[in-house]
């Protein structure tokens, strides 16, 4: 895979170590399974909370000068996010701005 925040618990390449895989989340509903989220869209999710849970988040993102290399970047959420939503429309709109720390 070319972004390791696209792997799935289970997924991610390893040689040795600990068996044990922690890489994105499913989404339960009733006691069922309805969905799982890539690293990416946990990430983002986790961002999205109103309570922050984590002091910082770690991401990569292609070089933009060598496609060969990723460039690693921490996140850190600095404040309250703002959000926005409009449901008048037939599509919903939902605005959200998230202070961040690269």
């Amino acid at each position: 895979m070319e972004n390791e925040s696209d792997y799935m618990a289970g997924q991610i390449p390893q040689e040795s170590c600990d068996p044990v895989q922690m890489m994105g989340s499913a989404v339960f509903k009733n006691a069922k399974m309805i969905v799982t989220l890539s690293g990416e869209e946990t990430r983002t999710a986790l961002l999205l909370r109103r309570k922050i849970i984590t002091d910082y988040y770690v991401q990569s993102f292609p070089d933009p000068i060598n496609d060969q290399y990723r460039v690693v970047m921490q996140l850190q959420r600095q404040d309250k996010m703002k959000m926005k939503m409009n449901f008048k429309n037939v599509v919903p709109e939902i605005n959200i701005t998230i202070p961040i720390n690269l």
